[in-house]
């Protein structure tokens, strides 16, 4: 996920993760100003419906040009990444990675 975030959380593109032993998000923040706020989600079974997303991690004193990582090792199906800005007049950008690591 890159780009300007608005003040309400915007969504990343899904990643599979099942099959992996260990997933390592980082996260940048690449914008300016002095924050943004961010939240892994996690889904058990992409192609249902009712699974939902369920929020496993989550900052929100996220300051420009911080870079943050989690390491997961929960056997879920898809992550993503919730962004926000945090702070009126300035646009949070942020660039997400994502590296598995086989079973």
């Amino acid at each position: 996920m890159s780009g300007t975030l608005t003040n309400s959380y915007t969504n990343s593109p899904p990643v599979t993760i099942l099959g992996y032993a260990k997933t390592l998000i980082t996260l940048r923040n690449m914008g300016g100003g002095s924050g943004a706020t961010y939240q892994v989600q996690a889904n058990p079974k992409t192609n249902d419906s009712l699974a939902p997303w369920v929020t496993i991690k989550s900052g929100t004193a996220f300051y420009s040009g911080n870079v943050v990582t989690h390491k997961l090792t929960d056997a879920w199906e898809a992550i993503r990444v919730q962004g926000m800005n945090t702070q009126s007049g300035f646009n949070a950008s942020i660039v997400v990675w994502a590296n598995v690591d086989p079973r």
